[in-house]
């Protein structure tokens, strides 16, 4: 029997280029159980689920809190910056 995997469309902001391509490697290796996880290209329109933020990129917090309604984000190292926490 085949699993549908539901896709979840993740942008990431402020990661360097060979990071960037680290977290896009073990996202795509997503278990067989679960969701299916695909980082979306920085030209992409498409709207994302999930933000996945450098916090230690002061410029990457900046862009996610100027956005007009504040998406679903996941912080990624960096300090308490006043974002909301789990």
């Amino acid at each position: 029997m085949q699993v549908q995997k539901i896709p979840i469309a993740v942008r990431l902001l402020g990661f360097e280029g060979g990071e960037a391509a680290r977290i896009a490697a073990l996202l795509s290796e997503a278990p067989r159980a679960g969701p299916a996880y695909v980082c979306l290209h920085e030209d992409s329109l498409q709207e994302p689920d999930l933000y996945l933020v450098d916090g230690d990129n002061p410029a990457a917090l900046l862009r996610l809190g100027s956005m007009r309604s504040l998406p679903l984000a996941l912080q990624v190292g960096g300090g308490d910056h006043g974002l909301a926490r789990l």
